[in-house]
């Protein structure tokens, strides 16, 4: 999923409620491929975010920029 920064603040932000229940697991990737990611902590290259969420649950995803930390809120 493509994730936005519409008011240019370095945080990039996403959100969908349309996931069934389940357990996840990702990373951030730039520039539509792995070549550059991160993954827990800021990490390049690093381990996968994981989270759980149900049918209907609202999740949010805020990625920043300047410290390649990812924020995943479920909302219930």
């Amino acid at each position: 999923t493509l994730m936005a920064d519409g008011d240019r603040d370095g945080v990039y932000e996403s959100s969908t409620a349309d996931l069934p229940t389940g357990a996840y697991e990702l990373k951030v990737a730039h520039g539509l491929s792995w070549d550059e990611n991160y993954g827990v902590g800021g990490t390049p290259g690093g381990g996968n975010y994981s989270f759980s969420a149900a049918d209907g649950e609202l999740i949010v995803f805020r990625y920043t920029l300047d410290t390649h930390l990812l924020e995943i809120e479920v909302t219930n």
